[in-house]
Parts: C-alpha cells; sequence; structure tokens
C-alpha cells in the first residue's frame, strides 16, 4: 500500500520531469574483468553468459537515452536484454563500487528490472496471465541470498538490516527510476489492482528462483 500511494505521490507532482536518479555518462568498452580470487569454474560461468548480460566480460553499457526512453511506455532497450536503458545504467552506478557482492547485486537487479518491464505488459489482466509470477522469483531469489548471507556471517536482525539497507535491489529509489511517467505508473496501478483481494500459491526462498546462478558468480 505505501509503495501505491508512493507512486501515485509521483503521478499527482508530474513524475515525467523527475530525473533525479537518471546517469548521464556511459562506457564504451567492457567494464566487468576477471578477479584473482576467481575460480576457473566461476571464469567458465562468467565467459558462457550473453554478451548483453550485465554480469558478461563482453557487457558495455548502452547509452543514456534521455527524454528519447520516455516517449514509450516500454521504453529503449538497445542490446535486447529486457531491460530499458535508462534502468540498467541506474543498476550498472549503484553496484560499480560495491566490494562484496557486486555480481550477485547486479544480477538480482537485472532480474528485478525485467520482471518490472514485464507487468507493463496487460497489466490489466496480471492475475489471470500469472505475469506476478516473475516478480515473486526475484523478491524469493533475493531473500534466498540475504538470508545465506545473513546465516553464514552469523548476523543478528539489526547487523542484517544495517549491512544489506544500501545494496538492497528491490527498493522504492529503483521504483522511482522505473515508473518515471505517467503511463508507466497507471499500467503499474493497474497491475497492482488486477492482483488485489486474490489468492497465490506458496512461495520458497530457494537459489532455483534466481535466473543466474548466484553460485557461480564468485562471490558466494
Amino acid at each position: 500500500m505505501n509503495k501505491i500511494i508512493f507512486l501515485l505521490s509521483l503521478f499527482l507532482f508530474g513524475c515525467e520531469e523527475h530525473n533525479t536518479n537518471e546517469p548521464t555518462t556511459t562506457q564504451n568498452l567492457p567494464i566487468n574483468t576477471i578477479q584473482t580470487t576467481d575460480s576457473n569454474e566461476t571464469i567458465e560461468y562468467l565467459e558462457s553468459l550473453l554478451d548483453n548480460d550485465m554480469n558478461s566480460l563482453n557487457y558495455t553499457l548502452p547509452p543514456d537515452p534521455a527524454d528519447e526512453g520516455k516517449k514509450d511506455i516500454f521504453g529503449i532497450d538497445t542490446n535486447q536484454n529486457g531491460i530499458r536503458d535508462d534502468v540498467e545504467i541506474y543498476i550498472y552506478n549503484k553496484y560499480k563500487n560495491e566490494r562484496d557482492f557486486r555480481r550477485i547485486l547486479t544480477a538480482i537487479a537485472s532480474q528485478y528490472a525485467i520482471a518490472m518491464q514485464k507487468t507493463l505488459i496487460d497489466s490489466k489482466n496480471a492475475y489471470e496471465n500469472k505475469s506476478y509470477y516473475v516478480m515473486n522469483d526475484v523478491l524469493d531469489c533475493y531473500f534466498y541470498f540475504k538470508g545465506k548471507i545473513t546465516k553464514d556471517r552469523n548476523l543478528t536482525f539489526n547487523e542484517s538490516y544495517n549491512y544489506f539497507k544500501n545494496k538492497d535491489p528491490l527498493t522504492v529509489e529503483a521504483e522511482d527510476v522505473f515508473f518515471n511517467t505517467k503511463n508507466r505508473i497507471k499500467e503499474y496501478l493497474k497491475y497492482n489492482r488486477s492482483l488485489s483481494g486474490n489468492i497465490f500459491p506458496s512461495r520458497s526462498q530457494i537459489p532455483e528462483k534466481c535466473e543466474t546462478n548466484l553460485n557461480k558468480l564468485g562471490e558466494i
């Protein structure tokens, strides 16, 4: 409910002018490198990723679409990886200096961005067409990862909260970046209305819910 209220406030105050979180710089060269701590298994996995995967060793950032990216509800996706270019740049900038789990958080944030993009497709029938499954999967993926690190490091609830609060890819800020026009917000509200009051299947926070094999990224 709080998220919906937040989105409505963006709608009412002309979110199409909002540009706070959109970066203006990109890079033309591959931005991912092999680390000295990477195992052969990790290197092989990274090499197997498609070039448009944000963890690929051949990945390059798309250009910033600026206002052109707001003209269509689905935006611009230059490399056809399912993530809008402006959102892709946001993800890169958020995690480029992450020391512990840059690859994992980038992978989860990418999965989240793809899931959010799918909420815009036939949004008023989200419950019937089960498009919410992809959103549930990324939530389960992230909380699997968060739970594993919390357990492995023997963190208390407060320690876990403080550790992850600036790393979390599933934030209102991310929604702000993604649903940044009136039409996108309208579709997201339709999506939420379609799901409201319905019964959903049970969920499980397991690694299989992650689109990327987190265990092969060399960070856990």
